[in-house]
């Protein structure tokens, strides 16, 4: 059974199910009944009839619906209008191009695509875009004497199914007398149906469960609607936060004050509306304000009111939207023919400084203290006395040999330094070595149990009081400040196993708390005993030597 969708637009310009119905076929009484249905729950809930409705070129549902709607203007999907041109006569302009380069029978890319058909499409783009009657009459006139002789075919298809029928409902000319706020395609209903669909998800179901399924995606589209309006009740963005939406803001949707200051932005435009006169178009057709509108309120420094605004552009909210006076905003004084740039911070001068103009003090010499040169000038008597004095203060010249000397005993002397350092230092503990004292003492708790059973890591953690690791204390493990990602063995470098990664953690907590109680044992003694970075590096290296002798000599090799 075919289903029906009918679908309508919010404030906030989102797609909403206003009705569905399954149809036993789809004629002409079928589309009626569904209809007519509709307009009696509209009568029944008090809700004001649809002024404009969209369709596709289905003469059974359009006929329907001017019968049920009578008052409601009937349009046509453009996206339809213009795929059915594109289908009828793209191929016929195709073939033409084929023949005149010999290409063999396939379809044309759209780089393939011939300038002819392009400059046709286009032909038809201007007519369909006709912004007045005369407009419209023009292009047709124009559009016939280019290809009547050569395309008439084609020509008489554009006239005799699209513009002679339907030319009330697809050209700009006339369906921008009725207020359908942007929509003059079908896309929202493909788009709607796709989401039952969805829903549905299966064709075997009955009429009962389809129903129920159909009413889980109406529930959440109303609540996802309600959320949307209510989020931009909130909501001021940067761009409208002037005086001029100061009382709409809050009461009309943010799409429409955004409709609104893309008509403001034209005022300075290059191509500005403001040129020609007001035609009436944009208010009749989105319900808002147009250029004209706005630069009349602008120059009478008054903001947009809620008249101004269609009422589906509006939020149901109970009350009336509140004036806040605002303190007008005074422009930046810019004297003519001022320099400075716009953008800059530097304050014009004011009438005072322009008429007394400051006079500048004279220059005084900073070497012999008088009055009218500078210390540079010809004219100060001390001009070149510096460098009498440098002359005084050089120091006799030393021996270089001496110097060289020095230099060389202190370069073997730092020489010297690091060996020892090299010489003195041992080799860290790594990772395996942590892991085999860990294998030690787990073999030492083994070997003091009873029996065979029972001897294994988790028992002997759990006996040890030995914590349990996460995974990101794993993945620690890895960095290579600790233990990197790989043991370097003498085969290949291969990945640690858990188990390495417990003992290294095992390790690095012992040896944290350990620190820790020594810093604190330190400072509980004496609070102020260190005495600088180069201090605490020196503690840091004997509690290294300490612990490495530690080691040595439980490994046994001290």
């Amino acid at each position: 059974m075919p289903l029906l969708d009918m679908v309508g637009v919010d404030a906030c310009q989102r797609t909403f199910c206003i009705a569905f119905a399954f149809l036993s076929g789809e004629t002409e009484d079928d589309y009626y009944c569904v209809l007519d249905r509709l307009k009696s729950m509209y009568e029944t809930i008090h809700v004001r009839l649809p002024a404009v409705i969209l369709t596709d070129r289905c003469l059974a549902c359009i006929n329907a619906a001017t019968q049920a709607f009578p008052i409601a203007a009937s349009l046509l999907c453009l996206w339809h209008a213009n795929k059915a041109v594109l289908s009828h006569c793209l191929p016929i302009f195709a073939a033409q191009e084929r023949l005149l380069s010999k290409l063999p029978s396939r379809q044309l890319t759209d780089e393939e695509q011939s300038f002819r058909w392009k400059e046709f499409y286009s032909y038809w783009h201007n007519i369909i875009n006709s912004p007045t009657e005369a407009a419209f009459n023009k292009s047709v006139k124009a559009f016939e004497a280019k290809y009547i002789d050569s395309h008439i075919e084609e020509v008489a298809y554009v006239k005799e199914v699209w513009l002679e029928p339907y030319k009330e409902k697809l050209v700009k000319a006339w369906v921008d007398q009725y207020a359908h706020f942007g929509n003059v395609a079908t896309s929202r209903v493909e788009g709607i149906h796709a989401i039952i669909k969805d829903y549905i998800g299966t064709s075997q179901l009955d009429l009962f469960e389809v129903w129920r399924q159909i009413k889980n995606a109406i529930l959440n589209q109303l609540l996802e609607l309600t959320h949307h309006q209510s989020y931009q009740q909130t909501q001021i963005p940067l761009e409208i936060s002037g005086n001029l939406y100061s009382i709409v803001r809050g009461w009309v949707s943010l799409e429409a004050i955004r409709k609104v200051e893309e008509q403001r932005k034209l005022i300075d435009a290059e191509n500005s509306p403001l040129s020609r006169p007001c035609t009436g178009r944009f208010t009749a057709s989105y319900g808002l304000p147009c250029v004209h509108r706005v630069k009349a309120l602008i120059d009478a420094k008054l903001p947009l009111a809620l008249d101004e605004f269609h009422t589906h552009w509006r939020y149901k909210r109970e009350g009336q939207p509140i004036h806040l006076i605002e303190p007008q905003r005074l422009e930046r004084y810019r004297k003519e023919g001022s320099r400075v740039p716009i953008s800059s911070t530097q304050r014009e001068k004011c009438a005072f400084e322009a008429i007394e103009p400051r006079r500048k003090q004279p220059s005084k010499c900073t070497a012999c203290g008088v009055i009218g040169h500078t210390r540079v000038s010809r004219l100060c008597p001390q001009r070149y006395e510096y460098l009498k004095a440098e002359s005084l203060n050089v120091e006799p010249e030393r021996d270089s040999s001496s110097t060289d000397e020095a230099l060389l005993e202190l370069q073997l002397l730092q020489a010297t330094i690091q060996t020892a350092g090299v010489r003195d230092s041992h080799q860290p503990r790594d990772s395996p070595e942590i892991y085999q004292a860990y294998i030690e003492n787990r073999q030492k708790w083994y070997s003091g149990q009873p029996g065979s059973r029972g001897k294994t890591d988790r028992a002997y953690r759990k006996a040890s009081n030995l914590p349990t690791y996460s995974k990101t204390d794993y993945q620690w493990c890895e960095n290579w400040k600790q233990m990197g990602q790989f043991c370097k063995s003498k085969k290949r470098p291969r990945k640690w196993t858990k188990e390495e990664k417990t003992a290294y953690l095992d390790w690095s907590k012992k040896e944290d708390e350990r620190v820790e109680a020594a810093v604190a044992l330190e400072f509980a003694n004496n609070p102020r005993g260190r005495r600088g970075i180069g201090h605490i590096y020196d503690i840091i290296a004997e509690d290294d030597r300490e612990q490495e002798a530690i080691f040595e000599a439980s490994r046994g090799r001290i």
